[in-house]
């Protein structure tokens, strides 16, 4: 919403958030966000962490032959494709790296057809576009294959995100994620592991974060390994919903007394 707005539609839901008796946050950083953006005290906020289903995802039996760089989200500059393809140009510079590979999928709109084909005039002009993949097919089955075929994913958000859903589905398949250090990324990976946390957010950080770990495969494997683990740990949706019962009984039975 632009200005006027916006701003007037925050006050109205600071308004009725009085009336509220307790709100749900995905994670700390967007509890304390949130908290501050709502004016309310901190014993309303109460924070539970969305894990996943674990069943599906499972490790694939051997890494790609390649190194290979994936991108999961909608296909748009909002989400940071733009950044991911210049650093993935700048990588493909790195004679050690010359054969990497880069897959994106996560949908896109009709709006986000431009973007795409002036990221691909993009890829064209900088040699490396028959090393990219756009994929279209985002069904479920489609997105656990996309998983499994990677050595790293990395979705290189230019603003701070409230939940990464696409960070747990990563370590959840034992592929490590790169990612900026802003909003709930670093929370995400202190809980599960798994991860290399890069600032500044500029193409030169993440590429040249992305070469350090795909050159070296071991790391590769031993933080798949711990963010596999980690997401079992800590996002297992099992435990999601035992918190948020635990959530609710306190609610209820403050409002008990």
């Amino acid at each position: 919403m632009t200005s006027p707005y916006a701003e007037q539609a925050w006050e109205i839901v600071r308004r009725r958030a009085r009336d509220v008796d307790g709100f749900l946050a995905v994670t700390d950083y967007f509890g304390r966000t949130m908290q501050e953006r709502l004016s309310v005290e901190p014993a309303r906020m109460h924070v539970v962490h969305m894990g996943i289903e674990l069943n599906d995802y499972t490790p694939p039996d051997t890494r790609p032959a390649e190194p290979t760089i994936g991108y999961l989200s909608r296909m748009c500059p909002q989400h940071g494709l733009d950044t991911l393809i210049e650093a993935f140009i700048l990588l493909k510079k790195e004679p050690a790296l010359a054969s990497a590979r880069l897959r994106i999928s996560g949908g896109r709109y009709a709006s986000d057809e431009p973007f795409i084909e002036q990221m691909r005039q993009r890829l064209r002009a900088a040699g490396v576009l028959d090393d990219v993949e756009f994929l279209d097919t985002f069904d479920r089955d489609a997105k656990l294959a996309f998983l499994r075929s990677l050595t790293v994913l990395s979705v290189p958000e230019p603003k701070p995100v409230a939940y990464g859903l696409y960070v747990l589905e990563a370590l959840a398949t034992g592929v490590p994620v790169v990612e900026p250090a802003i909003g709930s990324f670093p929370e995400t990976i202190e809980m599960a592991g798994g991860g290399v946390l890069y600032e500044p957010n500029t193409a030169e950080k993440l590429a040249e974060s992305l070469a350090a770990l795909l050159s070296d495969p071991e790391a590769v494997g031993r933080l798949g390994a711990e963010g596999r683990a980690g997401v079992c740990k800590a996002f297992d949706i099992e435990r999601t919903a035992r918190d948020m019962v635990d959530v609710c009984e306190r609610m209820a039975r403050k409002g008990n007394e």
